[in-house]
Formats: structure tokens, sequence, C-alpha cells
């Protein structure tokens, strides 16, 4: 009984769920956050999907490259292109339920072609999307991280 425990508590651990600390350590803040939700699509020979993880949190810190609401026509292009699946046609933030009305957003370029990572200019411009963003709404404490690979 033990040994099986065990095995469940590892596994737990183990997962490939996002860790906590590690979603806050790179979208570059601090403070207490609990994980209320999380979404995983990534798989596949190239590794192409979205990771969306919902926290809420207290006590945050920002860094310096979160950028007050609302987000850029070049990020709010791409979050609200729609995307299909055998259920129904939802843009991103239709399907996790992002609430980008007050707060903070930090975007982070993870294209192999980026020059300045913090910067998306050059977002729509290129053949793939790679980038990572998260929204911190100050009304519900709450932050949606988000990261995307095409």
């Amino acid at each position: 009984m033990k040994k099986v425990i065990l095995l469940v508590f590892i596994s737990l651990i183990l997962c490939g769920c996002a860790n906590t600390k590690e979603v806050m350590e790179k979208i570059e803040i601090s403070g207490t956050c609990q994980k209320e939700e999380e979404a995983e699509t990534h798989g596949g020979f190239l590794g192409d999907g979205e990771t969306f993880v919902k926290l809420s949190c207290k006590d945050v810190e920002l860094s310096k490259y979160w950028k007050e609401l609302p987000l850029t026509d070049s990020i709010s292009e791409v979050m609200n292109l729609i995307q299909c699946n055998s259920d129904s046609c939802k843009s991103a933030i239709e399907r996790y339920n992002i609430n980008t009305s007050n707060g903070y957003y930090f975007f982070r370029d993870r294209h192999s072609e980026t020059v300045d990572e913090y910067d998306d200019t050059n977002l729509n411009n290129r053949s793939s999307y790679n980038f990572t963003l998260a929204i911190y709404n100050t009304d519900t404490n709450t932050i949606y991280y988000y990261k995307m690979d095409t």
C-alpha cells in the first residue's frame, strides 16, 4: 500500500504539469501565486502547441518588462486568431477565458530571428510563432500565462 501511495505522489510531481514557480520566473514576477487552471497541447514531432496556466496571486511584484494594458495591435491580432478543433472554433482569448480588461501584460518573443525578445514589432512578419504572453488582471489578482509554439 505504501508503494502505491508513493507512486501516485511521484507521478503527480512528475506529470509534466507547469510548475508555478517556473512560470513565475519565466514571466519575471514575484509574490504568492497558486495554480487555478492548466491546459497543455504541445506534442508531436515538432513540439507545436499551446500552454496555458491561470494563477491566483497576491503581493505581486512585476519586472520592468511588464507594460500597461491594452495589448498592442500585433499581440491582439495573434491572440484573436481563430483556431478550430472537433468541438468549436475560438480564439485563445475565448478558449482560455482570458480577461484583458484591466492591468498589465508581459511579452517575450522566443523566435530564433528575434532581435529584442521583449519587442513584438515583428511578431506577425514571420512564418511561425514562438512567444510567451502573460496578462495580470489587477481587478481579480489573476495572471494568465500563455505560451505558443508553431
